[in-house]
């Protein structure tokens, strides 16, 4: 039950901890962000740079505003972390605390018994800690020390702002000089690496005054307030004597003191001076041999410093190829983007040309089923004249069996006249009634030739509509076939857009549909200027039944239309003929009423001259 209860305390402790961590954490956030936030609104304030300026371009001053930015990033990140690991690190050192008041505790006694298993798996534990701490400490001491370039690269950029304000402000006063584009490129690329030099020459400074400080405080601590500085060191050939030796020194002389006040021998005292010589020789040369160990290191350690300055050095270098390249891979990254977005663009514009031909299609459809409206409208007509013809044969045929009735009558009254022989008297009004009828017969024969040119003439107006007709059908024929292809087409770019689409990334792709689709828009705008505006000269009558016609029923209605007019041609052909038979037949009748009316009135002459 205790363990239980210690197990549970423990376990709300840890997320105490944790929530204060977070809460930490968020507050320290808060307030880097407030900071960060001032210092981009600076920059901001900074981000309208002089045209007129020479020497500093805009380009140069707004890639300096952006490297402060990444490097006022990188810092905060820095501190972030930096503030994590030492919150790790006092909670690792608390452990360690409460870990060595356990020992000390097992080893006084006083804690509780412990096995030895369990002192081995602490000790494990202790040394893992130990690693893990100095693991720590390390990372912490490697970003302190990036955090401290960054804010010295930071304070770098913000002295060559200022320089170049009062840079700019200078030539504003001064008069404006000409010079060349590439000479002023060269000078400031030189400008600029001696800056770059100037200002790695300064860190170094920095750096090494800070070591002789740390040194000379060092030296302070161990010779006292006598030291001055560290050429007279160097001068003094006996060495020099440290706090502890001094401490020593003046132990043994307040020995010797006491001695001396408590009244001791000569001897003793001559004796023990003896010893001390000997003693101080021989402190002497442990000194010498300490000296010129600590000379040996030294120059060890010399060496050492040289091979790390070599290696920071590469360092360095290595950290410019590194912001080479990251500068490259941005650079790439920009113009990805601007592909990305030409692609967008060329997409976008696909898309428009996809929905103009779209309608330029719907366009062609409706004047297609407009013609083909009208193409039945006319074929309505011309049935309608074909039944009217229809009725006026039938109406002449009428009239010539009348006709033929009426000579019939005409000659069996003659036979009567024949048989009874009457006399001239009798056949003088009958041969005039005879011709007056020929007359009108022959009036109707005229009205009915004139009839025939007439309709003979319609229907060769009907032939030339035909024919236009067919030349119209052929057309149409052909627009369709062509319109037939351009929807393939269509589809085809349509499929090759989906695939387009889904393959954006690989830019030879995207190059090779590009082309295709501006040869399709240079195609189809051709194609719209070359079309003439039909659709405002006809009337554009919509038309609901055929507005969703498909290409089969056209197809199927221009089939209808090829064997409507071979019908009618074909009964154009019969009409001709019988009027043909009908014409014959009439001049026969006429030319036998006219022998047998002649062979009458020649029995009558004769039968008049016998009377005689």
């Amino acid at each position: 039950m205790e363990k239980q209860k210690t197990s549970s305390s423990k376990m709300r402790s840890s997320k105490q901890v944790t929530n204060l961590k977070e809460e930490k954490i968020g507050d320290l956030a808060a307030k880097i962000e407030e900071t960060d936030e001032m210092k981009l609104k600076m920059l901001a304030a900074l981000e309208q740079p002089d045209s007129d300026d020479i020497l500093y371009p805009p380009e140069l001053n707004a890639h300096l505003i952006e490297q402060l930015k990444v490097m006022t990033c990188e810092n905060n990140e820095l501190r972030k972390c930096v503030f994590t690991k030492d919150q790790e690190i006092k909670e690792l050192n608390k452990t360690i605390s409460d870990l060595n008041q356990r020992i000390r505790d097992i080893i006084s006694g006083t804690g509780p018994a412990i096995s030895s298993k369990s002192a081995g798996i602490i000790s494990a534990k202790i040394t893992e800690l130990c690693k893990q701490n100095r693991h720590l400490v390390a990372e912490v001491e490697g970003y302190k020390t990036k955090n401290s370039a960054l804010e010295r690269k930071v304070m770098q950029l913000d002295i060559i702002n200022k320089e170049n304000e009062k840079l700019d402000a200078c030539l504003c006063k001064d008069d404006p000089t000409e010079a060349s584009p590439d000479e002023l490129k060269e000078l400031n690329n030189k400008l600029a690496a001696i800056n770059k030099k100037l200002y790695e020459s300064k860190n170094r400074n920095l750096e090494l005054k800070n070591d002789i400080l740390i040194a000379t405080k060092i030296l302070q601590q161990e010779l006292g307030d006598k030291f001055t500085s560290i050429k007279e060191l160097q001068n003094d050939l006996a060495g020099w004597k440290g706090r502890a030796q001094q401490i020593l020194l003046l132990q043994a002389r307040v020995s010797e003191l006491e001695d001396k006040l408590n009244g001791k021998h000569k001897d003793l005292i001559e004796a023990k001076r003896k010893d001390q010589s000997q003693i101080i020789r021989e402190i002497e040369m442990k000194r010498k041999k300490e000296a010129d160990q600590a000379i040996k290191e030294l120059e060890s350690l010399r060496a050492e410093n040289q091979e790390l300055k070599k290696k920071l050095d590469g360092a360095k270098c290595r950290i410019k190829n590194l912001e080479c390249d990251a500068t490259l891979i941005r650079q790439k990254m920009q113009t990805f983007l601007e592909k990305s977005n030409h692609d967008d663009m060329l997409i976008n514009e696909q898309r428009n040309q996809i929905k103009s031909s779209e309608l330029y299609y719907q366009e062609i459809l409706k004047e297609n089923t407009t013609k083909m409206n009208k193409m039945n409208s006319e074929m309505g007509e011309y049935q309608k004249l074909i039944k009217n013809t229809d009725a006026k044969i039938d109406a002449l045929r009428k009239q010539a069996n009348e006709k033929s009735a009426k000579i019939e009558e005409l000659r069996a009254q003659l036979l009567r006249y024949e048989e009874c022989s009457l006399q001239s008297v009798f056949f003088t009004p009958m041969k005039t009634a005879t011709d007056n009828e020929i007359k009108q017969l022959s009036e109707l024969v005229v009205t009915l030739n004139d009839r025939l040119d007439s309709e003979r003439h319609k229907w060769d107006e009907l032939e030339v509509s035909h024919r236009k007709i067919k030349e119209k059908k052929r057309r149409l024929e052909r627009k369709v076939l062509n319109l037939e292809d351009e929807l393939k087409l269509f589809k085809e770019s349509k499929r090759g857009s989906r695939v387009s689409k889904t393959s954006v990334q690989k830019d030879t792709v995207i190059d090779m549909f590009g082309t295709t689709s501006v040869t399709k828009k240079q195609s189809s705008i051709t194609a719209v200027v070359e079309k003439p505006s039909e659709s405002s000269s006809s009337e554009s009558q919509p038309v609901e039944g055929y507005e969703n016609l498909d290409k089969d029923d056209l197809k199927f209605k221009l089939e209808l239309a090829d064997e409507k007019l071979k019908i009618m041609e074909d009964k154009l052909k019969m009409i001709e003929e019988e009027k043909q038979d009908d014409y014959k037949h009439l001049t026969d009748m006429i030319q036998t009423s006219k022998q047998l009316f002649n062979e009458a009135l020649a029995v009558l002459q004769r039968e008049k001259c016998l009377c005689s």
